[in-house]
Protein backbone atom coordinates (compact mmCIF):
# COMPACT_ATOMS: atom_id res chain seq x y z
CA UNK A 1 0.00 0.00 0.00
CA UNK A 2 2.88 2.17 0.88
CA UNK A 3 4.60 1.96 -2.59
CA UNK A 4 1.71 3.32 -4.49
CA UNK A 5 1.75 5.93 -6.08
CA UNK A 6 5.56 6.62 -7.00
CA UNK A 7 6.71 9.80 -7.88
CA UNK A 8 4.06 11.63 -10.38
CA UNK A 9 5.54 11.64 -14.40
CA UNK A 10 5.24 14.82 -14.24
CA UNK A 11 7.73 15.27 -11.63
CA UNK A 12 10.26 12.89 -13.39
CA UNK A 13 9.90 14.60 -16.82
CA UNK A 14 10.49 18.00 -14.68
CA UNK A 15 14.00 16.89 -13.40
CA UNK A 16 14.93 15.49 -16.56
CA UNK A 17 14.70 18.94 -18.32
CA UNK A 18 16.02 20.81 -15.70
CA UNK A 19 19.18 18.50 -15.41
CA UNK A 20 19.07 17.61 -11.62
CA UNK A 21 20.81 14.25 -11.80
CA UNK A 22 20.88 13.55 -7.48
CA UNK A 23 16.78 14.45 -7.82
CA UNK A 24 16.06 12.20 -10.41
CA UNK A 25 18.27 9.54 -9.55
CA UNK A 26 17.12 9.22 -5.85
CA UNK A 27 12.89 9.52 -7.55
CA UNK A 28 14.31 6.91 -9.69
CA UNK A 29 15.85 4.66 -7.14
CA UNK A 30 12.61 5.53 -5.25
CA UNK A 31 10.16 4.34 -8.37
CA UNK A 32 12.12 0.98 -8.53
CA UNK A 33 11.50 0.36 -4.93
CA UNK A 34 7.81 1.41 -5.44
CA UNK A 35 7.48 -1.61 -8.48
CA UNK A 36 9.54 -3.96 -6.52
CA UNK A 37 7.28 -3.48 -3.12
CA UNK A 38 4.17 -3.66 -5.44
CA UNK A 39 5.62 -6.62 -7.20
CA UNK A 40 6.15 -8.81 -4.19
CA UNK A 41 2.47 -7.89 -3.11
CA UNK A 42 1.18 -9.02 -6.17
CA UNK A 43 3.17 -12.51 -5.84
CA UNK A 44 1.93 -12.43 -2.27
CA UNK A 45 5.60 -12.90 -1.11
CA UNK A 46 7.53 -11.34 1.24
CA UNK A 47 9.95 -8.65 0.55
CA UNK A 48 13.77 -10.17 1.60
CA UNK A 49 15.12 -7.13 2.48
CA UNK A 50 13.58 -3.92 2.69
CA UNK A 51 15.90 -2.19 0.44
CA UNK A 52 15.86 -4.86 -1.80
CA UNK A 53 19.33 -5.67 -1.31
CA UNK A 54 19.61 -8.99 -3.56
CA UNK A 55 18.03 -7.70 -7.01
CA UNK A 56 19.04 -10.74 -8.74
CA UNK A 57 16.82 -12.99 -6.19
CA UNK A 58 14.39 -11.23 -5.97
CA UNK A 59 13.31 -11.04 -9.36
CA UNK A 60 13.98 -14.38 -9.38
CA UNK A 61 11.29 -14.69 -6.72
CA UNK A 62 8.53 -12.77 -8.72
CA UNK A 63 6.56 -15.25 -11.11
CA UNK A 64 4.26 -12.73 -12.01
CA UNK A 65 6.19 -9.47 -13.11
CA UNK A 66 6.86 -7.00 -16.17
CA UNK A 67 9.30 -9.21 -18.91
CA UNK A 68 12.81 -8.96 -18.12
CA UNK A 69 12.27 -6.95 -15.08
CA UNK A 70 16.01 -7.12 -13.49
CA UNK A 71 17.58 -6.07 -16.91
CA UNK A 72 15.15 -3.45 -17.23
CA UNK A 73 16.04 -2.16 -13.89
CA UNK A 74 19.58 -2.76 -13.92
CA UNK A 75 19.42 -0.66 -17.73
CA UNK A 76 17.24 2.12 -16.00
CA UNK A 77 19.49 2.80 -13.24
CA UNK A 78 22.77 2.91 -14.90
CA UNK A 79 21.17 5.77 -17.34
CA UNK A 80 18.41 7.67 -15.22
CA UNK A 81 17.66 10.14 -17.48
CA UNK A 82 17.26 8.17 -20.45
CA UNK A 83 16.01 5.19 -18.33
CA UNK A 84 12.62 7.82 -17.14
CA UNK A 85 10.08 6.19 -20.04
CA UNK A 86 11.32 2.62 -19.09
CA UNK A 87 10.52 3.28 -15.35
CA UNK A 88 7.04 5.05 -16.48
CA UNK A 89 6.33 1.58 -18.79
CA UNK A 90 7.21 -0.44 -15.97
CA UNK A 91 5.23 0.70 -13.10
CA UNK A 92 2.34 1.49 -15.31
CA UNK A 93 2.63 -2.41 -16.24
CA UNK A 94 3.13 -3.13 -12.47
CA UNK A 95 -0.22 -1.25 -12.25
CA UNK A 96 -1.88 -3.68 -14.70
CA UNK A 97 -0.51 -6.36 -12.60
CA UNK A 98 -2.04 -5.40 -9.59
CA UNK A 99 -5.93 -4.71 -10.97
CA UNK A 100 -5.90 -7.91 -12.63
CA UNK A 101 -4.10 -10.18 -9.60
CA UNK A 102 -5.48 -7.76 -6.73
CA UNK A 103 -8.86 -6.71 -7.88
CA UNK A 104 -10.20 -5.58 -4.81
CA UNK A 105 -7.17 -2.51 -4.76
CA UNK A 106 -8.69 0.20 -5.47
CA UNK A 107 -5.72 1.80 -8.54
CA UNK A 108 -7.67 4.90 -9.61
CA UNK A 109 -5.68 7.38 -6.51
CA UNK A 110 -2.61 5.27 -7.90
CA UNK A 111 -2.98 6.20 -11.69
CA UNK A 112 -4.01 9.21 -10.96
CA UNK A 113 -1.20 10.33 -8.43
CA UNK A 114 1.36 8.66 -11.06
CA UNK A 115 -0.05 10.37 -14.05
CA UNK A 116 -0.62 7.16 -15.56
CA UNK A 117 -1.67 7.35 -19.27
CA UNK A 118 -3.62 4.09 -19.05
CA UNK A 119 -7.28 3.70 -17.91
CA UNK A 120 -8.13 4.19 -14.11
Amino acid sequence: DQALPPRPVERLEMLVARDDPVLLTRDVVDGVHAVLDALFAVNRRYVPHPFHKWLTFECGQLELAPKDLEGRIRQLLATPREGVPDLVRLTEETLDLVEAHVPDYDLAAARAGFGSSLRG
